[in-house]
């Protein structure tokens, strides 16, 4: 059976169809994604300190195998909403994360020596806000970097310290256990 234009009234009801069904895929696939890179619903992020919300957000940062094979795009639109969403609830502290997320994808598609050169620069950057969890999370990120790097061993080996002793005097973080803070901290009072 041929269904002709009558079928469907107006050409514009039919552009307008056809405007909405790309739109409402264009947000199926967004929310897809959303759902591949780890990040839970907007109102569950807002308002909670760095540590709550990276437990939150643990699909995403434990993600490395699936974000470098995600359409970048659509990556960006989905963090783009939850930027537009921290925004409107005046949320700074996500704003903050997102410019981390921003970066932890950025940095799953570049080189070493890129991404060295990215997180050196933020870092400085970071060292003035004056944020633990930030101050924290670049001193490791970079600490870990660097630390396999030809030259900047030393830098990598201070960082992830300083990385260390932010833990020391206090603040707590979901990937403190990588720096093996709490397992060696028996050895240094048997040793002192």
């Amino acid at each position: 059976m041929y269904l002709s234009p009558v079928h469907f009234g107006n050409p514009r009801t039919v552009l307008r169809i056809l405007i909405f069904l790309l739109l409402s895929f264009g947000f199926a696939e967004a929310q897809t994604i959303r759902q591949q890179m780890g990040i839970p619903l907007n109102d569950s992020l807002l308002n909670k300190t760095h540590a709550e919300r990276y437990k939150l957000l643990h699909g995403f940062y434990d993600n490395n195998l699936v974000l470098p094979q995600l359409d970048t795009v659509v990556v960006e639109q989905v963090l783009a909403d939850v930027g537009r969403f921290a925004k409107k609830h005046d949320d700074q502290d996500l704003v903050r994360e997102l410019r981390y997320m921003r970066l932890v994808v950025q940095i799953l598609h570049t080189d070493r020596m890129k991404r060295i050169r990215l997180l050196e620069h933020r870092f400085e950057e970071i060292k003035k806000s004056g944020k633990s969890w930030e101050v924290f999370l670049y001193s490791w990120l970079l600490g870990s970097q660097l630390l396999d790097t030809r030259g900047k061993a030393d830098m990598g080996l201070y960082l992830l310290t300083d990385a260390s002793e932010t833990l020391h005097r206090g603040y707590r973080h979901p990937i403190e256990r990588y720096l093996n803070y709490f397992s060696a901290q028996p050895i240094i009072h048997i040793m002192t």
